[in-house]
Protein backbone atom coordinates (compact mmCIF):
# COMPACT_ATOMS: atom_id res chain seq x y z
CA UNK A 1 0.00 0.00 0.00
CA UNK A 2 1.67 3.21 -0.88
CA UNK A 3 0.15 6.74 1.11
CA UNK A 4 -0.45 9.73 -0.48
CA UNK A 5 2.68 11.24 0.92
CA UNK A 6 4.05 8.11 -1.02
CA UNK A 7 5.12 6.13 2.19
CA UNK A 8 4.38 2.22 1.25
CA UNK A 9 3.56 -0.42 3.74
CA UNK A 10 3.09 -3.85 3.45
CA UNK A 11 0.17 -5.14 6.37
CA UNK A 12 -0.14 -8.76 7.67
CA UNK A 13 -3.16 -10.40 10.13
CA UNK A 14 -2.30 -13.33 12.15
CA UNK A 15 -4.99 -15.29 14.29
CA UNK A 16 -5.89 -19.04 14.85
CA UNK A 17 -8.97 -19.20 12.37
CA UNK A 18 -11.20 -21.40 14.96
CA UNK A 19 -11.59 -20.52 18.85
CA UNK A 20 -9.64 -22.93 20.35
CA UNK A 21 -6.21 -22.84 22.05
CA UNK A 22 -4.06 -19.80 23.26
CA UNK A 23 -4.13 -16.97 20.43
CA UNK A 24 -3.86 -13.39 20.07
CA UNK A 25 -5.18 -11.42 16.93
CA UNK A 26 -2.51 -8.99 15.47
CA UNK A 27 -1.27 -6.76 12.99
CA UNK A 28 2.13 -6.41 11.48
CA UNK A 29 2.89 -3.41 9.19
CA UNK A 30 6.10 -3.31 7.61
CA UNK A 31 7.54 -0.38 5.94
CA UNK A 32 9.04 -1.22 2.76
CA UNK A 33 11.68 1.05 2.65
CA UNK A 34 13.07 0.76 5.94
CA UNK A 35 11.93 -2.55 7.12
CA UNK A 36 10.98 -1.62 10.34
CA UNK A 37 7.69 -3.00 11.86
CA UNK A 38 5.14 -2.55 14.02
CA UNK A 39 2.71 -4.36 16.05
CA UNK A 40 -0.69 -3.15 16.95
CA UNK A 41 -2.39 -6.49 19.23
CA UNK A 42 -5.70 -6.68 19.26
CA UNK A 43 -5.83 -8.49 22.71
CA UNK A 44 -3.43 -6.34 25.30
CA UNK A 45 -2.84 -3.57 22.87
CA UNK A 46 -0.33 -1.60 25.21
CA UNK A 47 2.41 -4.78 23.80
CA UNK A 48 3.58 -4.26 20.82
CA UNK A 49 5.62 -6.96 20.47
CA UNK A 50 4.91 -10.35 19.10
CA UNK A 51 3.87 -12.48 21.81
CA UNK A 52 5.60 -15.66 23.12
CA UNK A 53 3.83 -18.94 23.66
CA UNK A 54 4.04 -19.33 27.77
CA UNK A 55 5.85 -16.40 27.96
CA UNK A 56 5.04 -13.54 30.84
CA UNK A 57 2.23 -12.13 31.00
CA UNK A 58 2.41 -8.19 30.78
CA UNK A 59 6.61 -8.74 28.93
CA UNK A 60 6.41 -10.68 26.23
CA UNK A 61 2.71 -12.47 26.32
CA UNK A 62 -0.97 -11.85 27.07
CA UNK A 63 -3.33 -12.98 29.97
CA UNK A 64 -6.39 -12.56 27.57
CA UNK A 65 -6.69 -14.83 24.47
CA UNK A 66 -8.86 -15.07 21.68
CA UNK A 67 -9.49 -12.02 19.76
CA UNK A 68 -8.60 -13.18 16.44
CA UNK A 69 -8.20 -11.25 13.00
CA UNK A 70 -9.08 -13.54 10.29
CA UNK A 71 -10.89 -12.30 7.72
CA UNK A 72 -9.71 -13.22 4.58
CA UNK A 73 -9.57 -9.43 3.41
CA UNK A 74 -7.47 -9.07 6.56
CA UNK A 75 -5.99 -5.07 6.73
CA UNK A 76 -8.41 -2.80 4.54
CA UNK A 77 -6.96 0.70 3.79
CA UNK A 78 -8.85 3.40 3.21
CA UNK A 79 -7.15 6.30 0.76
CA UNK A 80 -9.47 8.80 1.61
CA UNK A 81 -8.43 9.64 4.98
CA UNK A 82 -5.33 7.64 5.23
CA UNK A 83 -5.99 4.88 7.90
CA UNK A 84 -5.92 1.37 8.05
CA UNK A 85 -9.21 -1.00 9.33
CA UNK A 86 -9.22 -4.02 11.52
CA UNK A 87 -12.09 -5.97 12.35
CA UNK A 88 -11.43 -8.12 15.48
CA UNK A 89 -13.06 -11.60 15.96
CA UNK A 90 -14.85 -12.90 18.96
CA UNK A 91 -12.91 -12.37 22.35
CA UNK A 92 -12.77 -10.20 25.37
CA UNK A 93 -13.52 -6.63 25.23
CA UNK A 94 -12.87 -4.16 27.86
CA UNK A 95 -11.58 -1.30 26.24
CA UNK A 96 -14.64 0.44 27.55
CA UNK A 97 -13.25 0.38 31.24
CA UNK A 98 -10.03 0.96 30.64
CA UNK A 99 -8.62 -2.06 29.45
CA UNK A 100 -7.02 -2.95 26.23
CA UNK A 101 -9.00 -5.82 24.87
CA UNK A 102 -10.51 -5.42 21.55
CA UNK A 103 -13.12 -8.29 20.70
CA UNK A 104 -15.91 -8.18 18.09
CA UNK A 105 -14.48 -4.64 17.34
CA UNK A 106 -13.42 -2.51 13.93
CA UNK A 107 -10.40 -0.49 15.33
CA UNK A 108 -8.89 2.69 13.05
CA UNK A 109 -4.92 2.89 13.07
CA UNK A 110 -2.55 5.50 11.14
CA UNK A 111 -1.14 4.10 8.32
CA UNK A 112 2.00 2.92 9.65
CA UNK A 113 0.26 0.69 11.76
CA UNK A 114 0.77 2.72 14.75
CA UNK A 115 -2.17 3.60 17.28
CA UNK A 116 -2.59 6.47 19.14
CA UNK A 117 -0.51 9.25 20.99
CA UNK A 118 0.04 6.94 24.09
CA UNK A 119 0.11 4.14 21.02
CA UNK A 120 -1.48 1.68 24.01
CA UNK A 121 -4.90 3.06 22.10
CA UNK A 122 -6.35 2.73 18.36
CA UNK A 123 -6.75 5.94 16.66
CA UNK A 124 -10.67 4.78 16.90
CA UNK A 125 -12.69 2.46 17.19
CA UNK A 126 -16.40 0.92 16.83
CA UNK A 127 -17.79 -2.02 19.37
CA UNK A 128 -21.48 -2.97 18.72
CA UNK A 129 -23.51 -2.70 22.06
CA UNK A 130 -24.26 -6.13 22.13
CA UNK A 131 -20.79 -7.66 21.65
CA UNK A 132 -21.45 -10.21 24.65
CA UNK A 133 -23.92 -11.91 22.51
CA UNK A 134 -21.93 -11.86 19.63
CA UNK A 135 -18.80 -13.87 21.71
CA UNK A 136 -21.28 -15.95 23.42
CA UNK A 137 -23.31 -16.74 20.02
CA UNK A 138 -19.82 -16.56 17.80
CA UNK A 139 -20.93 -13.94 16.37
CA UNK A 140 -17.82 -12.57 15.33
CA UNK A 141 -17.98 -9.14 13.69
CA UNK A 142 -14.53 -9.68 12.15
CA UNK A 143 -15.89 -12.07 10.08
CA UNK A 144 -15.19 -10.02 7.25
CA UNK A 145 -13.26 -7.23 6.90
CA UNK A 146 -14.23 -3.79 7.01
CA UNK A 147 -15.45 -2.29 3.50
CA UNK A 148 -14.46 1.02 2.18
CA UNK A 149 -16.79 3.41 0.11
CA UNK A 150 -16.37 6.02 -2.64
CA UNK A 151 -17.25 9.53 -0.96
CA UNK A 152 -21.27 10.11 -1.49
CA UNK A 153 -22.62 13.40 -3.12
CA UNK A 154 -24.32 15.23 -0.68
CA UNK A 155 -23.46 13.45 2.27
CA UNK A 156 -22.44 15.29 4.96
CA UNK A 157 -20.57 12.28 6.04
CA UNK A 158 -17.08 12.44 3.75
CA UNK A 159 -15.93 8.80 4.84
CA UNK A 160 -18.27 5.88 4.84
CA UNK A 161 -17.51 2.25 5.77
CA UNK A 162 -19.36 -0.70 6.70
CA UNK A 163 -19.25 -3.95 8.52
CA UNK A 164 -20.79 -7.14 8.74
CA UNK A 165 -20.25 -10.29 11.29
CA UNK A 166 -21.86 -13.56 11.44
CA UNK A 167 -25.06 -12.55 12.61
CA UNK A 168 -25.66 -10.89 8.97
CA UNK A 169 -26.32 -6.88 10.33
CA UNK A 170 -24.87 -4.62 7.93
CA UNK A 171 -23.27 -2.07 10.30
CA UNK A 172 -23.02 1.43 8.60
CA UNK A 173 -19.89 3.75 9.98
CA UNK A 174 -18.32 6.86 9.99
CA UNK A 175 -14.85 6.40 9.07
CA UNK A 176 -13.70 9.25 10.80
CA UNK A 177 -15.66 9.11 13.98
CA UNK A 178 -16.25 5.00 14.70
CA UNK A 179 -18.24 5.37 17.78
CA UNK A 180 -19.58 9.03 17.40
CA UNK A 181 -17.76 9.84 20.56
CA UNK A 182 -14.44 11.37 18.84
CA UNK A 183 -12.35 8.59 20.71
CA UNK A 184 -11.91 4.79 21.01
CA UNK A 185 -13.09 2.49 23.41
CA UNK A 186 -16.79 3.42 23.54
CA UNK A 187 -19.72 1.11 22.43
CA UNK A 188 -22.26 1.52 19.26
CA UNK A 189 -22.65 4.55 17.59
CA UNK A 190 -23.22 2.75 13.92
CA UNK A 191 -25.00 5.42 11.36
CA UNK A 192 -27.36 2.91 10.22
CA UNK A 193 -27.58 -1.13 10.81
CA UNK A 194 -29.51 -3.51 8.42
CA UNK A 195 -30.09 -6.87 9.48
CA UNK A 196 -30.03 -9.18 6.10
CA UNK A 197 -30.77 -12.33 8.33
CA UNK A 198 -34.42 -12.12 9.73
CA UNK A 199 -33.32 -15.90 11.44
CA UNK A 200 -30.11 -14.60 13.81
CA UNK A 201 -26.55 -16.06 13.79
CA UNK A 202 -25.08 -18.25 11.22
CA UNK A 203 -22.03 -20.40 11.79
CA UNK A 204 -20.72 -19.90 8.28
CA UNK A 205 -17.39 -17.31 7.63
CA UNK A 206 -18.97 -13.92 6.10
CA UNK A 207 -17.78 -13.51 2.42
CA UNK A 208 -16.06 -10.14 1.69
CA UNK A 209 -18.67 -7.77 0.09
CA UNK A 210 -18.20 -5.62 -2.71
CA UNK A 211 -18.68 -2.40 -3.74
CA UNK A 212 -19.59 -0.86 -6.90
CA UNK A 213 -20.12 2.85 -8.70
CA UNK A 214 -22.64 2.88 -11.06
CA UNK A 215 -20.23 4.96 -13.50
CA UNK A 216 -22.10 4.50 -16.69
CA UNK A 217 -25.72 4.89 -15.06
CA UNK A 218 -26.63 7.46 -12.36
CA UNK A 219 -23.75 6.75 -10.37
CA UNK A 220 -25.06 5.74 -7.23
CA UNK A 221 -23.33 3.40 -4.95
CA UNK A 222 -23.75 -0.01 -4.15
CA UNK A 223 -22.86 -2.90 -2.04
CA UNK A 224 -22.88 -6.59 -2.74
CA UNK A 225 -22.64 -8.87 0.34
CA UNK A 226 -23.58 -12.88 0.86
CA UNK A 227 -24.50 -14.14 4.16
CA UNK A 228 -25.47 -17.68 5.40
CA UNK A 229 -25.98 -18.42 1.20
CA UNK A 230 -28.26 -15.16 0.46
CA UNK A 231 -26.76 -12.85 -1.83
CA UNK A 232 -27.81 -8.87 -1.49
CA UNK A 233 -27.59 -5.78 -3.26
CA UNK A 234 -27.76 -2.65 -0.93
CA UNK A 235 -27.75 1.16 -2.89
CA UNK A 236 -26.43 3.79 -0.66
CA UNK A 237 -28.60 6.69 -0.54
CA UNK A 238 -28.23 9.87 0.40
CA UNK A 239 -31.35 12.37 2.30
CA UNK A 240 -30.78 15.33 3.50
CA UNK A 241 -27.07 14.82 3.91
CA UNK A 242 -27.64 11.76 5.73
CA UNK A 243 -26.20 8.68 3.90
CA UNK A 244 -28.81 5.59 4.46
CA UNK A 245 -28.41 1.95 2.79
CA UNK A 246 -31.33 0.11 1.26
CA UNK A 247 -31.73 -3.41 0.31
CA UNK A 248 -32.38 -3.97 -3.41
CA UNK A 249 -32.66 -7.18 -4.07
CA UNK A 250 -31.65 -10.53 -2.59
CA UNK A 251 -31.53 -14.10 -3.94
CA UNK A 252 -30.48 -17.40 -2.27
CA UNK A 253 -29.09 -20.62 -3.20
CA UNK A 254 -25.80 -19.30 -3.25
CA UNK A 255 -22.21 -20.61 -1.39
CA UNK A 256 -21.94 -20.04 1.89
CA UNK A 257 -18.65 -18.45 2.07
CA UNK A 258 -17.42 -17.49 -1.27
CA UNK A 259 -17.27 -13.82 -1.88
CA UNK A 260 -18.92 -12.03 -4.68
CA UNK A 261 -16.80 -9.78 -6.93
CA UNK A 262 -18.05 -7.30 -9.57
CA UNK A 263 -16.23 -6.89 -13.03
CA UNK A 264 -17.26 -4.71 -16.12
CA UNK A 265 -20.20 -4.14 -14.39
CA UNK A 266 -21.75 -7.65 -13.50
CA UNK A 267 -21.57 -9.03 -10.39
CA UNK A 268 -20.14 -12.67 -10.33
CA UNK A 269 -20.78 -14.98 -7.28
CA UNK A 270 -20.96 -18.50 -6.74
CA UNK A 271 -24.24 -20.97 -6.34
CA UNK A 272 -24.81 -23.91 -3.67
CA UNK A 273 -24.69 -25.16 -6.99
CA UNK A 274 -21.05 -24.95 -7.81
CA UNK A 275 -21.81 -23.23 -10.60
CA UNK A 276 -20.85 -18.89 -11.33
CA UNK A 277 -23.89 -16.99 -11.52
CA UNK A 278 -23.73 -13.73 -13.37
CA UNK A 279 -25.90 -11.33 -11.88
CA UNK A 280 -27.01 -7.63 -12.62
CA UNK A 281 -25.91 -5.38 -10.31
CA UNK A 282 -29.19 -2.93 -10.00
CA UNK A 283 -31.62 -5.68 -10.31
CA UNK A 284 -30.18 -9.00 -9.00
CA UNK A 285 -31.75 -10.64 -12.87
CA UNK A 286 -29.18 -13.54 -13.39
CA UNK A 287 -27.78 -12.97 -16.55
CA UNK A 288 -26.14 -16.46 -17.14
CA UNK A 289 -25.17 -19.69 -14.88
CA UNK A 290 -21.76 -21.82 -15.39
CA UNK A 291 -21.99 -25.64 -15.67
CA UNK A 292 -21.78 -26.49 -12.28
CA UNK A 293 -17.70 -27.10 -10.91
CA UNK A 294 -16.06 -30.14 -9.81
CA UNK A 295 -14.62 -29.61 -6.20
CA UNK A 296 -15.81 -25.98 -5.57
CA UNK A 297 -16.41 -24.68 -3.17
CA UNK A 298 -15.47 -23.60 0.25
CA UNK A 299 -14.14 -20.51 0.36
CA UNK A 300 -12.72 -19.85 -3.23
CA UNK A 301 -13.77 -16.99 -5.05
CA UNK A 302 -13.92 -15.87 -8.83
CA UNK A 303 -11.30 -13.35 -10.00
CA UNK A 304 -11.82 -11.72 -13.51
CA UNK A 305 -8.00 -10.87 -15.03
CA UNK A 306 -7.38 -9.81 -18.78
CA UNK A 307 -11.45 -10.01 -19.44
CA UNK A 308 -11.74 -13.90 -18.25
CA UNK A 309 -12.83 -15.23 -15.28
CA UNK A 310 -11.03 -17.72 -13.24
CA UNK A 311 -12.24 -19.90 -10.70
CA UNK A 312 -9.68 -22.54 -8.31
CA UNK A 313 -11.07 -25.22 -7.13
CA UNK A 314 -9.57 -28.07 -4.72
CA UNK A 315 -7.62 -29.21 -7.60
CA UNK A 316 -8.52 -27.34 -10.70
CA UNK A 317 -7.76 -23.78 -11.84
CA UNK A 318 -10.81 -23.10 -14.45
CA UNK A 319 -11.00 -20.42 -17.06
CA UNK A 320 -14.51 -19.22 -18.72
CA UNK A 321 -13.81 -17.30 -21.95
CA UNK A 322 -15.79 -14.10 -22.64
CA UNK A 323 -19.91 -14.84 -23.12
CA UNK A 324 -20.80 -15.47 -26.40
CA UNK A 325 -23.59 -12.80 -28.15
CA UNK A 326 -26.78 -13.97 -27.24
CA UNK A 327 -26.37 -16.48 -24.54
CA UNK A 328 -29.50 -15.75 -21.88
CA UNK A 329 -30.09 -17.45 -18.17
CA UNK A 330 -28.55 -21.03 -17.35
CA UNK A 331 -26.37 -20.89 -20.67
CA UNK A 332 -23.08 -18.98 -19.81
CA UNK A 333 -20.16 -19.20 -21.24
CA UNK A 334 -17.86 -22.87 -21.87
CA UNK A 335 -15.50 -23.09 -19.29
CA UNK A 336 -11.96 -24.69 -20.13
CA UNK A 337 -10.04 -26.26 -16.81
CA UNK A 338 -5.95 -25.51 -16.63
Amino acid sequence: MTTAGGSQYLYSVTASYDDNGSYQGHLTTVNLATGASTVFNAACSDLHVHFVMNGTPGVDDCASTMNGIWSRAGATFNPYNQRVYLSVGNGPFDADSGGHNWGDSVLALNADGSGASDRALPVDSYTPTDWQNMWLYNGDLGSSSPAVLPPANGSAIAHLGLQIGKDGIVRLLDLDDLSGRHAPGFVGGELQQVALLPGGFGNYATPQPAVWTNVHGDGSIWIFASVQGVLSGLQLTVSNGQPWIVPRWSMGAMANSSSPIVANDVVYAVTSGAAIAAVAPTTGNVLWTSQPVAGCCHAQSPIVVNGALYLATASTLVRYGAPQHGKGKGQGPGHKPH
